[in-house]
């Protein structure tokens, strides 16, 4: 690696890579030039320049998609999404990603180019979307659903500990909810009436127990299951 020039000659070198190596950048006489791959030296006297080489790295980032919620975790370690969302592997490195749903969603899937969760040879910077989805509130119909009697409601697949709103109204129809909580979901049933809330079990169980008089207008005529902390509405049950 060795050479001789004329005294005040510029010589111009360089510097290529090797396969799955990158340039990095100049040292001694050459570190003006930086990361550049050419560098020019002038001969004023015996010269020395490094060039340093390292291994290609590329970059694995997590987008989300969908009305769900999870998170991404990666092995090798180093991916914990949200959070840490992407990071830098060595060229050819081959990459597992796993993901979990939170308690009210359901993993749908990966985008085409991390098909299977799978980076099986990382050779360029690599956009992986996991596709996450609620699960359906079920609302149970009302039981014994009699006038003058004890009955009651059952939400599923419901927040875990979160509060379940329980609606009521005696026409079929859009309603758009208003306020800071859940502002603008619509509800299928009108005019729109309260008819409890209650807080869901640790399976996402909620059960509503309400007392129908047989006097007065109080029919319940279509009923409908809110759950608070995702604004996910059930079906309208008649």
């Amino acid at each position: 690696c060795n050479a001789d020039f004329n005294i005040n000659s510029m010589v111009t070198l360089t510097a290529t890579p090797d396969g799955d190596f990158g340039f990095t950048l100049w040292t001694g006489a050459c570190a003006a030039a930086g990361t550049n791959p050419m560098a020019t030296v002038d001969m004023i006297s015996a010269q020395s320049c490094d060039a340093e080489f390292t291994l290609q790295q590329f970059d694995v980032t997590i987008n989300f998609e969908g009305l769900g919620a999870g998170n991404v975790t990666s092995a090798p370690v180093g991916i914990i999404c949200p959070g840490d969302c992407s990071e830098t592997y060595d060229i050819h490195t081959a990459i597992t990603l796993t993901p979990v749903p939170d308690p009210v969603s359901i993993f749908i899937g990966w985008s085409p180019n991390c098909a299977g969760g799978v980076i099986a040879d990382l050779t360029a910077d690599t956009v992986c979307t996991a596709t996450f989805d609620f699960v359906p509130l079920l609302l149970s119909p009302i039981s014994p659903g009699l006038k003058n009697n004890v009955n009651s409601m059952t939400s599923s697949n419901s927040t875990p500990g979160g509060r379940v709103a329980f609606v009521w109204g005696f026409s079929p129809g859009s309603f758009i909810v208003g306020g800071s909580i859940c502002n603008g979901i619509e509800l299928g049933i009108r005019p729109l009436q309260l008819l409890g809330i209650v807080n869901a079990n640790g399976s996402g169980d909620a059960n509503l127990v309400f007392f129908v008089p047989a006097l007065g207008n109080t029919a319940l005529a279509f009923t409908q299951a809110v759950d608070i902390p995702t604004c996910r509405t059930s079906e309208v049950i008649q």
